[in-house]
């Protein structure tokens, strides 16, 4: 019989509980703490991080555990600067974790590439945070396509207590095959909790003893490339091969449909199920996904006649079992989001579970029914501007300067992600367009090429900004484009982990501005709305590049420095 509850709400087949607040209960900790537990217990002594959805507790928590061991937490202005500062610890011998969101892995991709193929020494793991479903990203994105163009082996856990044997195993990887290893952590598995015994206990693990590392083969250079690629394939093909004794492939039930549920998918499967499969079906529990195991998944595939793949974001297992059954066999037929068993877009929810399994096991009669409205999460608004914000004055101001002048030539504002995000999601929206983010600038510029006649307003934080770094505005200063940029200074990044916006001591945003000689730049403090309206008319009506610094402080990160004293 099938069975199950709509949603993994209170206690799973795994043992791990869904926590409803963010304060973990008595005996539980947190997925965040869990895994900065079981970093520090593997031997992380280097740990770097870009601000992004998914990841940025678990970087908070590791900041509070430095008393437990010896290691570095660092927040970094940009995702390829993170994953570099991790590899160059690395191949220095200290273990060593990059922590980014699925987003920010495009743009350290470049760095994931020469890593995979130099090396990597001592082990590097990179935690990547996808967010199926988009709940707390601009878009839907899967990392493992990216992951696997790379050459980075990749881990996804089912279940929170399967990461401690999973992260020590991802840094034995990376060492063994001198390779980085991914561990992709998916939002839903991140809002669980896991019991702990001896909670209050951190055992910090030994770093590396030996200190000996390949010192010749660390060149990136194109007369070596062949070469590197030829390493390189050779390794995963090993891994592949050795991956039919992985502890993370394993089969249950033995009968004729079969499903391969991979990561988190699991847990969401093993709960709908209860006490096990029925006779009829047999279910492959997949936790390394680059590179698959294809022994396991060509033996476990012989021995049925139609299998269902359960995955969270894009088809990327079920696309590789089509390409391994086209090379090998013609059997089974294989059903999930390409087949249209599963919806291609959102996080896998249990009704979709269900529904698929109606079609695979079209005799098995389901004990209690699953209806799609209890099965959908709810998606959270995003949250309101903090009560009494210095932002609300500025909100006010261009709401009035958007009313001045003609409908017709009113300026184009172009918005970015972060605290400028609520000037989007207000009531009354005052963006006009929302990118990708830190994409404000250029999005602004290439406004300002197709339509010279309208002014264009680029609004961004100071933390994205310093993330691109002072290239960002290069191209509208060399070819004086008319953009004004109100570039908002809070001292770093309130709603993504906290991390602080650092200059030299005594130097502000200003003063290395004032280096390119900018034509109109113009600094705030006082955040009336009548001043922040005239200094943004003035930059407007100047049609040439203007930059207006808003400066002020966040009340976010005054109290979370409070709360750590």
């Amino acid at each position: 019989m099938l069975g199950g509850s709509a949603r993994m709400a209170g206690k799973s087949a795994q043992g791990v509980t869904r926590r409803p607040e963010e304060a973990s209960s008595p005996g539980l900790v947190t997925a965040d703490e869990w895994v900065a537990r079981v970093l520090l217990e593997a031997g992380v002594r280097v740990v770097t991080a870009f601000p992004g959805a998914t990841i940025q507790g678990i970087v908070e928590r590791l900041g509070r555990f430095r008393w437990a061991a010896e290691v570095e937490v660092r927040w970094v202005f940009s995702p390829r600067a993170a994953f570099e500062e991790a590899h160059g610890a690395s191949l220095a011998g200290r273990k060593s974790a990059a922590c980014l969101s699925g987003e920010a892995l495009g743009e350290a991709y470049p760095a994931l590439v020469a890593a995979a193929r130099i090396g990597c020494g001592a082990g590097l793991l990179v935690i990547v945070g996808d967010d199926p479903g988009a709940w707390d990203s601009f878009a839907e994105m899967d990392s493992r396509s990216l992951l696997a163009s790379a050459g980075v082996p990749t881990l996804e856990p089912s279940q929170l207590p399967e990461l401690g044997r999973m992260i020590p195993e991802g840094f034995r990887l990376s060492r063994l095959y001198d390779v980085p290893v991914a561990l992709r952590l998916c939002t839903p598995l991140m809002e669980e909790q896991v019991p702990v015994a001896g909670a209050s206990v951190i055992a910090p693990g030994r770093e590396v003893s030996d200190g000996k590392f390949p010192t010749g083969a660390r060149l990136s250079l194109p007369m070596a490339a062949s070469a590197h690629q030829q390493r390189l394939q050779a390794r995963l093909e090993h891994l592949a091969h050795v991956s039919r004794l992985s502890r993370f492939a394993e089969v249950v039930g033995s009968g004729t449909k079969g499903i391969v549920a991979a990561g988190y998918a699991y847990a969401k499967l093993a709960n709908f199920l209860g006490d096990g499969p029925p006779d009829s079906l047999r279910v492959l529990k997949l936790g390394q996904v680059v590179p698959l195991p294809s022994y396991i998944l060509l033996e476990f595939l012989l021995q049925t006649d139609e299998v269902l793949v359960l995955e969270e974001g894009e088809p990327f297992v079920e696309r590789e079992l089509r390409s391994l059954l086209a090379e090998v066999l013609n059997r089974p037929q294989v059903l999930g989001r390409l087949s249209g068993a599963i919806p291609h877009e959102g996080e896998l929810q249990s009704w979709e579970i269900e529904e698929a399994l109606r079609q695979l096991l079209p005799g098995e009669a389901v004990e209690k029914p699953v209806f799609p409205t209890s099965g959908i999460r709810r998606r959270a608004m995003l949250p309101a501007m903090c009560p009494g914000c210095w932002l609300e004055p500025v909100r006010q101001a261009l709401a009035i300067v958007r009313l001045e002048g003609d409908p017709e030539r009113r300026p184009v504002v172009v918005g970015d992600h972060g605290c400028p995000a609520f000037l989007a999601s207000a009531r009354e929206p005052l963006v006009d367009v929302l990118g990708a983010p830190g994409s404000a600038i250029h999005l602004a510029i290439g406004r300002a090429l197709a339509q010279p006649e309208r002014s264009v307003l680029a609004i961004t934080g100071d933390y994205g900004f310093l993330a691109r770094g002072l290239a960002e505005l290069a191209d509208p200063l060399v070819h004086q484009l008319p953009v004004t940029i109100l570039l908002v200074d809070n001292g770093g990044s309130a709603y993504t982990g906290g991390p602080r916006r650092r200059l030299a001591s005594g130097v502000e945003l200003e003063d290395v501005l004032g280096s390119l000689n900018l034509p109109l730049l113009r600094v705030i403090q006082d955040l009336g709305t009548e001043r922040v309206r005239a200094t943004l008319a003035e930059s407007l009506k100047a049609r040439r590049l203007a930059l207006v610094v808003l400066r002020f402080p966040c009340m976010l990160l005054e109290e979370a420095d409070a709360d750590a004293l």
